[in-house]
């Protein structure tokens, strides 16, 4: 979170180019891996069912991120008062803490997976039988070590601008 504000307001015009394209590569590649996988019924496996939620995570980051940028070199870094601010700086913070760790935990399932997939070719793997209930695990173990951040965010009021300040 320092990073944006040591970049004040004033950014160079290939920052936002290169926000943009990153962006855009992201929403189009990770829409087209969802659409296929979803009309595509051959492509209903469990390695691809991870692979949405990969998706669909990287999606709501780059989201996030390109939004982050530009709200915070447009107003450099001050933020609404009240309680709306309050509710607007929680639900930021979360995303971009709780979404990376949900896509990093995804990474390690989908190589369990292949581990079994290699080691055992001819069983069902464990997270087949139990995929939703591990999915449900990832997200859940996500919040929780995201929690530390959200519990952590102050809130500082200087001369009628607001500033979020996370510390790790």
């Amino acid at each position: 979170m320092t990073v944006f504000r040591e970049m004040g307001p004033k950014l160079h015009p290939l920052v936002y180019v290169g926000y943009s394209t990153v962006f855009l590569a992201s929403l189009f590649g990770n829409s087209v891996i969802i659409h296929i996988i979803r009309t595509d019924n051959s492509m209903k496996t469990t390695i691809n069912y991870l692979i949405i939620n990969q998706a669909c995570a990287d999606l709501l980051i780059s989201f996030a991120e390109i939004t982050g940028v530009f709200y915070y070199s447009s107003s450099g870094s001050v933020w609404i008062g009240g309680i709306l601010g309050l509710i607007f700086r929680k639900m930021f913070i979360a995303i971009l803490f709780i979404l990376p760790h949900f896509s990093v935990w995804i990474l390690g399932i989908i190589a369990v997976d292949r581990f079994y997939a290699v080691t055992r070719p001819l069983r069902l793997s464990p997270i087949s039988q139990h995929l939703k209930k591990i999915i449900f695990l990832c997200w859940a173990w996500s919040i929780i070590i995201s929690s530390n951040y959200l519990i952590k965010e102050t809130f500082t009021n200087v001369k009628g601008s607001y500033y979020c300040n996370v510390t790790t």
